[in-house]
């Protein structure tokens, strides 16, 4: 996902080594890469780098939202109300109105 978004954020003279790039951050070597960037394309390759790694996880944000979207729907729909327990012969307390037999 990086790499994709990285190779078209990159300076022309530098769009080739997306890989190489994206190698390094993954190694933890981001200062380092950094340092061997010319001068000229150092600021780019930071913004690239930030723009990038903003892309991808605003992408993995959107598919967890969806995968708990997806979980909330199949625990509403496949829980069954006969699952829930109530006691025998107690009933809800009233909205706004306390039980007075305390919880056990």
């Amino acid at each position: 996902m990086i790499q994709s978004h990285l190779a078209g954020a990159l300076p022309p003279s530098l769009a080739g080594s997306a890989a190489r790039i994206v190698s390094a951050v993954r190694q933890g070597s981001a200062g380092q890469l950094l340092a061997s960037v010319p001068a000229a394309d150092r600021a780019a390759v930071g913004s690239a780098l930030r723009s990038s790694f903003a892309a991808a996880m605003n992408d993995l944000l959107y598919v967890t939202a969806g995968v708990a979207v997806v979980g909330a729907v199949c625990a509403a729909l496949l829980i069954r109300p006969r699952d829930f327990h109530q006691q025998e012969g107690s009933e809800p307390a009233a909205a706004g109105h306390e039980a007075t037999e305390p919880v056990r």
